[in-house]
């Protein structure tokens, strides 16, 4: 079994002093520190499966959530949730950059630093949604799904008659004397104000003009023309609202919906803070949601894994997988002497790791990896041999400017022949399966913070050159303590090859 690896990811663990009683509420979350852009960032995280993030609302923090995400984790995904500039212990974003572009852009930062380098489910509550918003518009190759729970971004405030008044037009006021109303009734103001009393104080103690900042975005944010590109895309959506929400009104909720087109949207009982009131109920919808997006794992893997507790693996647990294409020595050799390290952020990809993906599968349960194999042997016979992949002739940036890849063409007949074998396997419609585009990737760079200009001359970067292709490798990638990992689980040679 051939294993391939990567420099590692390695953020700081810095869990918070043991506290039973925390322990016991916030299931297996573990407190984490890392760096972003050189400064501070704090975030929690547990489990394993499918990546979903989730943005926290204004004034609280991560933590504010523990007994709602551990009810997520069991659900059997791999829960990041940041604490976002400004709160929680994270480090404020700059004067420069004080708007949800500048929020998106950190959490783009951030998942780079942590280690979650494919797509993932976003989900954010309150102004968390509105952050999930801006980064799935801004960055689409990150994002999977949007998950949004009673979010800012509808452009509609309230109505009188046919006369809609927009959210700009609601005075500050209005929002303050709706804050009790969210903590009513007595049944979950227990719950909720000591949320807000151990979370929201420490916050506005900590860093007053980022706690203001966030809200002025909150009440003034318009994010209409940022729906109706989500809907133009076609990113799965689920919204969910709190019926008895003051905060974000029924009238911004439905213009939301509105604005996506036909989103799957869910109505539940309680107030703005429903999941913190009653995560038992936010873990019952959740279960839903993951499947209407398509992120449901194994129910009995999950279940198992539930049992055997967190980090331990079963034969039968999700691997993230694809199907590649190797180049061989010489043309390996010969991308090494390209110079590719334009910039300090560019990292560019091991030799050995180079290939190119015929079709990604995503999380697919290791009990299919016999039956996939057999899937490449049917593809394999199919194909018409000899098969040659042409590489080049320049490098060039995939919009967004964080991967740099070489054309890789010839296996269109090939990635078809891959796809028509597996499908019965791993079905199509996928929200993270994308059409295929035969590329190398060289490189990789970082978050796009600054100035650019220093990366412009990799894409200036020639190379002319082809290799025959001998082989279908069904490759499994998994994240470890020294980071991410690809392992060869099989294969299948091509007709005529030796």
């Amino acid at each position: 079994m051939e294993t391939r690896g990567e420099p590692p990811v390695a953020p700081r663990s810095d869990p918070d002093p043991p506290d039973p009683r925390a322990a016991r509420e916030a299931g297996w979350l573990t407190w984490k520190r890392t760096d972003v852009d050189g400064r501070p960032a704090v975030y929690a995280e547990a489990g394993e499966g499918p990546h979903v993030v989730f943005l926290h609302g204004w004034g609280l923090d991560h933590k504010a959530y523990k007994r709602a995400l551990s009810r997520l984790v069991a659900a059997g995904v791999h829960v990041v949730a940041p604490a976002l500039p400004g709160f929680g212990g994270t480090a404020a974003l700059s004067r420069r950059a004080p708007d949800l572009t500048g929020y998106a852009r950190w959490v783009d930062q951030f998942l780079y630093e942590v280690g979650v380098d494919g797509p993932a489910l976003i989900m954010g509550h309150s102004f968390g949604g509105g952050v999930a918003i801006r980064f799935a518009h801004d960055h689409a190759e990150r994002t999977r799904a949007l998950v949004l729970v009673n979010s800012i971004g509808g452009s509609a405030w309230t109505h009188q008659g046919s006369t809609i008044r927009s959210m700009a037009e609601r005075p500050l006021w209005d929002w303050g004397i709706h804050l009790p109303a969210d903590i009513l009734p007595v049944r979950q103001a227990r719950k909720v104000l000591s949320v807000i009393v151990a979370e929201a104080l420490p916050n506005l103690f900590r860093d007053p003009r980022a706690f203001w900042q966030a809200a002025g975005l909150a009440r003034r944010v318009d994010l209409t023309a940022e729906l109706d590109e989500l809907r133009r895309r076609g990113l799965p959506v689920v919204v969910l609202w709190g019926s008895n929400d003051r905060i974000v009104t029924q009238d911004s909720f439905d213009a939301m919906c509105l604005a996506l087109g036909d989103p799957h949207a869910v109505t539940v009982p309680g107030a703005h803070s429903w999941l913190i009131a009653d995560p038992d109920a936010f873990g019952e919808v959740m279960t839903n949601v993951l499947d209407v997006v398509g992120l449901t794992p194994d129910l009995d893997g999950a279940a198992c894994a539930r049992r055997r507790g967190p980090g331990r693996r079963g034969p039968h647990s999700g691997v993230r997988m694809f199907v590649a294409i190797w180049p061989d020595g010489t043309t390996r050799e010969r991308l090494s002497s390209l110079d590719l390290a334009v910039d300090p952020d560019v990292r560019v990809v091991r030799p050995d790791e180079w290939h190119v993906t015929l079709r990604f599968l995503g999380e697919v349960d290791g009990g299919l990896v016999p039956s996939l194999v057999g899937a490449l042997e049917r593809a394999a016979r199919t194909v018409v041999t000899p098969v040659r992949c042409v590489l080049g002739p320049t490098a060039a940036w995939f919009p967004g400017g964080r991967v740099l890849q070489l054309p890789a063409g010839g296996l269109d007949g090939i990635a078809a022949a891959v796809r028509s074998t597996t499908l019965p396997l791993v079905p199509a419609g996928r929200p993270d399966e994308m059409p295929f585009r035969g590329h190398l990737t060289l490189a990789r760079a970082g978050p796009a913070v600054g100035d650019r200009t220093g990366r412009a001359g990799a894409d200036t970067v020639g190379f002319t050159g082809s290799f025959a292709v001998d082989a279908l490798e069904l490759v499994g990638s998994r994240r470890t303590a020294d980071g991410p990992r690809y392992t060869t689980l099989g294969g299948a040679r091509l007709p005529g090859t030796p």
